[in-house]
């Protein structure tokens, strides 16, 4: 009997284990989203949202791969309860959102402190590499920071790029996931075609600025909807067909801030001391270059003018930016940082007042610890989307850009 008592006893410790590895963090959400939004000024929600970003950069949260939110021990155990390929453009999201407020110091401690951690800063080479597509967006915020000695990491640089320009040689542009190697996801236009501009810039590798000039050409002739000139998830390079949804809030986010930062990164070629000539915001020296950044630039105003008509009254865009239901803070923190940027190049007040709305969303979704919530979860596959709505660092980092 007494046996009896302890193997019971001993069941029932594991479960009660089992169930609080669930039932403590459902606790932590619903407590940490009391008074969520209520802010008393801009400058105090900044505040939070660095200081949570900075602390996020030290020790990244971990994003789960499914929605599953029960017996969640077993995955852990499994070892799929994470993503390395899901954590660098969380991770990536994060730096992007440093290099924006890097004049802080404790942000410019914790920004070297993350590359030292990433790259070895004796051979330049990455310390765990990670030979997939979302590796280029981490890539890209380590160049993309300021005051960053670009020979000493070239090393990390030139093997990403082979990756990525070794890909697009076999495949015709690079595609996403390998096991899919026709399908073409707007993610890659916000995750590669940046880090290959900004590489081929840095570096003079004429073919990385090419190779993404495709990418994003591409995309852009079979990826949107021919009448509201939104995204769609992906399409087939074969048939041309369009696969999943258009106008996906995170994607119609990838496909925004690919071109923004692939724009921006092009026109950094231009050089300090530049004529009244050169100060228009779309030279560069290469002939080739500047017919690039007029194309960028066409294609970002045709996609601001299309997301401005799905923007909501509250200020976000939503999971599926047609239906205008409740607002998703991934999406809306990447476009209004392009609406912000568009603004800065063009002076439209339009942009500004959907940029300032943006901004608003994101407030009155961030927790009083400074964390912003109400992120969509990530993408199991073509057609299936997640329906969880969580603190994500990635939104978190996206948020941070437009502070």
């Amino acid at each position: 009997m007494k046996v009896l008592l302890i193997i019971l006893a001993g069941l029932l410790f594991v479960a009660s284990a089992v169930l609080l590895v669930d039932i403590i963090p459902a606790i932590k959400r619903w407590i940490d989203r009391i008074h969520i939004g209520q802010w008393e000024n801009t400058e105090k929600w900044g505040l939070a949202v660095k200081k949570t970003l900075t602390k996020q950069l030290r020790k990244t949260p971990s994003v789960p791969v499914s929605d599953n939110t029960r017996f969640t021990i077993i995955e852990r155990l499994k070892r799929t309860y994470k993503s390395k390929n899901l954590q660098d453009w969380q991770q990536a999201a994060l730096l992007l959102g440093a290099n924006e407020l890097y004049s802080h110091g404790e942000v410019r401690a914790q920004v070297e402190k993350f590359i030292d951690s990433q790259i070895d800063p004796k051979t330049g080479d990455w310390r765990e590499w990670n030979e997939n597509v979302e590796s280029a967006l981490l890539a890209f915020a380590i160049l993309s920071t300021p005051f960053t000695k670009k020979q000493k990491i070239k090393p990390a640089m030139d093997k990403t790029a082979k990756m990525l320009l070794g890909l697009a040689e076999k495949y015709g542009t690079v595609p996403y996931k390998l096991n899919v190697p026709n399908i073409r996801f707007v993610d890659t236009v916000g995750m590669i075609c940046p880090f290959l501009i900004k590489y081929g810039v840095e570096y003079g590798c004429d073919e990385a600025i090419k190779t993404a000039w495709k990418q994003i050409e591409e995309y852009c002739l079979y990826g949107l909807h021919p009448s509201q000139n939104l995204p769609v998830h992906c399409f087939d390079v074969v048939s041309n067909a369009p696969l999943g949804i258009y106008a996906w809030g995170r994607g119609c986010g990838w496909l925004a801030t690919g071109l923004m930062d692939s724009y921006l990164s092009l026109n950094a070629s231009t050089v300090a001391g530049k004529t009244e000539e050169q100060n228009n915001p779309l030279y560069t020296k290469n002939n080739a270059n500047i017919k690039i950044q007029e194309n960028l630039f066409g294609q970002m105003s045709l996609l601001a003018s299309a997301l401005e008509k799905y923007q909501m009254e509250n200020g976000g865009w939503d999971r599926q930016v047609f239906l205008k239901e409740s607002g998703e803070t991934s999406a809306t923190a990447m476009l209004g940082w392009f609406m912000k940027k568009m603004f800065e190049l063009t002076g439209d007040e339009l942009y500004k007042t959907s940029a300032e709305k943006a901004r608003i969303f994101l407030n009155c979704s961030t927790r009083r610890n400074g964390v912003v919530d109400y992120a969509q979860g990530d993408t199991k596959g073509i057609g299936f989307y997640s329906v969880k709505l969580d603190a994500l660092p990635a939104a978190q980092g996206f948020a941070a850009r437009i502070i």
